[in-house]
């Protein structure tokens, strides 16, 4: 071969052209040209992984909050104030409790004594 046919050839390879697959464009870094024959710097295209994680990101922007709260690592402040706070919160309870639970009790000593009285006539 001649470099004449050498320069042949390569003028055929370069009017060859071809649109490249997905994989190809991922991992190509360089120019391109478009259908209308202008230049195009590729700088950056996401591979399927980013794109995929950039999805699950978007996600988690809009999924449910939750906030976790670990008490394993607090200091003994925190520990005494959070027992105080439910010792505070079992008090109201029994208290609240007892208060409720003697109302309803005098409501159904009331109700049965009202129903015995009309049960006898």
């Amino acid at each position: 071969m001649n470099n004449k046919d050498t320069m042949n050839e390569n003028k055929e390879q370069e009017t060859k052209t071809r649109v490249l697959s997905d994989t190809e464009r991922r991992d190509f870094d360089g120019v391109t040209i478009d259908e209308e024959g202008d230049t195009v710097q590729v700088e950056f295209t996401p591979t399927q992984k980013e794109e995929d994680r950039s999805g699950y990101e978007q996600f988690q922007d809009y999924g449910p909050r939750v906030k976790v709260y670990h008490f394993g690592g607090s200091s003994w402040l925190s520990r005494i104030i959070m027992i105080i706070v439910l010792v505070a919160i079992l008090a109201a309870i029994v208290f609240f409790g007892g208060i409720i639970l003697s109302i309803v009790g005098v409501v159904i000593l009331v109700g049965a004594i009202i129903s015995f009285i009309l049960g006898l006539f």
